[in-house]
């Protein structure tokens, strides 16, 4: 089993489903399909329509202070698979995983994984392994926290106890997250400072 920071996770989920990479068909088709599924509703309940979006990108796309705020407010049982918590997405307590690797440090663990597949008496080569890593290590197109400094702390706090079970089944820390929003009273696009 494969793992990755929740709020990481959450946070490419988010940038993946709603955006285009480049304007290949299939790009245009995932972001309409997720926009006709999700977007809508989530713009439609969380945008205030007596402030206009300055930015283009939004027309079709929640911004991530809405977006979160549609998680907060939705139980997780109902979450799209590509946000949804790993503990109800991969039943880790239920399956007798013997390994569990994380993208932070994804070369040394498929390291670990075959130097024990290959004592088991397999002959796994390491060749493919390191460029699945080179992949998962490449993906960050912002900084998160030009993300997270939007929420504010409450609701980082909030998204925090959405996922608080895998945040600590896979040891991973609220920091430095809460710290990207600790001045500031999250307001959408306005932030507001509390110093």
């Amino acid at each position: 089993m494969t793992v990755r920071h929740p709020f990481e996770r959450l946070l490419s989920a988010y940038r993946d489903r709603f955006f285009r990479d480049n304007n290949s068909l299939r790009e245009k088709y995932k972001a309409k399909k997720f926009y006709n599924k999700y977007g809508k509703k989530i713009i439609a309940k969380y945008r205030d329509p007596t402030k206009p979006q300055q930015d283009p990108k939004y027309k079709s796309a929640p911004t991530f202070v809405e977006f979160v705020d549609y998680l907060l407010d939705t139980e997780p049982l109902l979450y799209d698979e590509h946000w949804l918590p790993y503990y109800l997405h991969c039943l880790p307590c239920h399956l007798n995983y013997t390994m569990v690797a994380k993208t932070e440090t994804l070369t040394f663990d498929n390291e670990q994984i075959i130097l024990e597949l290959n004592q088991r008496g397999l002959n796994i080569h390491n060749n493919r392994t390191k460029l699945l890593a080179k992949l998962h290590t490449s993906t960050v197109n912002l900084p998160s926290t030009l993300y997270f400094e939007e929420l504010g702390k409450e609701r980082v706090k909030a998204l925090y106890d959405k996922y608080e079970i895998d945040f600590k089944m896979f040891d991973y820390s609220i920091e430095p997250y809460l710290s990207y929003a600790a001045n500031t009273l999250g307001v959408g696009n306005k932030i507001k400072s509390f110093n």
